[in-house]
């Protein structure tokens, strides 16, 4: 009925040998669906929708302002949303509102986290760590969940509720 028959590689796609690279935020579907991350790992994911660019956008506007206040944020993202903008006037016009509610929040973060003694460490900060994990059979495979940290800060202990100091 026209099917092809199966066909096989014979030898593994990754080698066992190999780690495999997971990222902070795919080690819940690697667990939960591990032929869907492999999938998706290996380029079977759809084109970035408008939603994804907005959020690189804004991400972009975070890492390159890590201290501004609310103001400079607006100010950036009005410079700069010619750049990015979006298809029909309609779809442009509700994206630059969600873009500009975000951007708000953001700033209003910021200046949260400033007034609280915050100090900020760094932004787009390198993770990585290897973990052995069960394998086929009784052997370990090692996985390297490496990543990116948005933004890294230092807390100082607060006395009046008890919270010790610590990175957030």
């Amino acid at each position: 009925w026209g099917y092809r028959p199966l066909t096989s590689a014979g030898e593994p796609i990754v080698a066992a040998q190999a780690p495999l690279n997971v990222s902070p935020s795919k080690v819940d579907s690697a667990i939960s669906s591990p032929l869907g991350w492999f999938t998706d790992a290996a380029g079977g994911t759809a084109p970035s929708t408008a939603q994804q660019s907005l959020g690189t956008f804004i991400h972009d506007i975070a890492e390159r302002h890590p201290a501004a206040d609310p103001d400079t944020l607006q100010t950036v993202l009005d410079a700069e949303w010619d750049q990015f903008r979006t298809g029909a006037s309609w779809a442009n016009d509700r994206a630059k509102t969600r873009a500009k509610s975000i951007i708000r929040h953001l700033g209003h973060y910021i200046a949260e986290a400033r007034g609280t003694g915050r100090v900020l460490i760094g932004t787009e900060l390198a993770l990585n760590h290897s973990i052995d994990v069960p394998a086929a059979g009784s052997d370990l495979r090692r996985v390297e969940i490496y990543g990116k940290a948005d933004r890294v800060e230092w807390a100082p202990a607060d006395p009046k509720t008890g919270a010790p100091a610590g990175f957030y």
